[in-house]
C-alpha cells in the first residue's frame, strides 16, 4: 500500500503453530479440524513430530468458544487471525531455542519467510 511489506512479529511460537494455517482457521477447514472444543485436548494433526502441546479439557471449551465463536461483528478471532496470516509477506517470532527449538514447523506452516 505505501511501499511497505506486510509483516508480523509473533513472540510466542507455540501458540502461533497451535492454532494453525490460515486454511485451518477458516470456513471448511475450521469446521474439519476444530469443530468442538475436544480437539483442542491432543496436539494438532500439523504438528508432525512428538509432541504434548494441548490445552486441557476445561480450557478448551472457553479458548473454543472465544477463538472460533462470532462476536458482534460476525467474525471469529480465528478468521481474523486466518487472514492476517494469508497477507503477510514474512513472520517474525521471538522465543527461546532452548524452549522451542523448532522453529522449522512454522516455515512449513505458514509457508512464509521466518
Amino acid at each position: 500500500m505505501f511501499g511497505r511489506s506486510n509483516d508480523v512479529l509473533r513472540i510466542l511460537r507455540g501458540a502461533t503453530c497451535f492454532v494453525g494455517p490460515p486454511e485451518y482457521l477458516m470456513g471448511e477447514g475450521q469446521k474439519r479440524v476444530r469443530a468442538t472444543p475436544e480437539t483442542l485436548t491432543t496436539p494438532p494433526e500439523w504438528v508432525t513430530f512428538q509432541s504434548l502441546v494441548a490445552l486441557r479439557s476445561y480450557k478448551a471449551a472457553g479458548f473454543h468458544a472465544g477463538f472460533y465463536g462470532k462476536d458482534a461483528s460476525g467474525t471469529t478471532d480465528a478468521e481474523r487471525i486466518g487472514k492476517l496470516k494469508e497477507g503477510i509477506q514474512a513472520l517474525g517470532i521471538r522465543s527461546c531455542m532452548e524452549f522451542e527449538a523448532d522453529t522449522s514447523i512454522c516455515y512449513k506452516i505458514f509457508s512464509k519467510f521466518l
